[in-house]
């Protein structure tokens, strides 16, 4: 007679039991699922921060160049100066690294201050996505656009 309550509460021993160490397996898995997705939301942070840092660097240095080195007067000579060429390759190489947003801020920039059509001429943007970027002024027949 106790064969079967001693079979039965066996039986509910060992359900139990699996459904402890399942339940165990389920909260390591999602514990370590919160894991990797905090460790990619610091990534996302630093990335950004990273870009942020780049573009207070790029509009630092063109300040520079605007206000020390008179690049708005030497645009007018219509030459290149090293200046120019400077502010170009500084350009064009922070635009591959920022995201569409600060690609944005740094080319409403240079259009404020009517360097845009100066700086991105002759320029080719195939590894920046300026898709969605509103370019003004920039003279589109002697700089090439392609977003990837």
């Amino acid at each position: 007679m106790f064969i079967i309550p001693a079979f039965l509460a066996g039986i509910a021993y060992l359900f139990s039991r699996f459904l402890s160490d399942r339940e165990a397996v389920v909260q390591r898995d999602q514990a370590a699922l919160n894991r990797e997705q905090a460790a990619l939301d610091r990534r996302d942070e630093m990335k950004d921060q990273y870009r942020e840092e780049i573009q207070q660097k790029y509009l630092d240095k063109m300040g520079e160049l605007i206000l020390e080195k008179k690049l708005i007067e030497e645009i007018t000579k219509d030459e290149d100066t090293s200046s120019l060429i400077l502010a170009r390759g500084r350009t064009v190489s922070t635009l591959r690294l920022l995201d569409g947003d600060r690609q944005n801020i740094l080319l409403n920039f240079l259009q404020e201050a009517q360097l845009i059509s100066h700086i991105l001429k002759g320029t080719i943007h195939n590894e920046s996505n300026l898709s969605g970027v509103d370019l003004g002024e920039a003279n589109q027949k002697e700089s090439y656009y392609k977003a990837w």
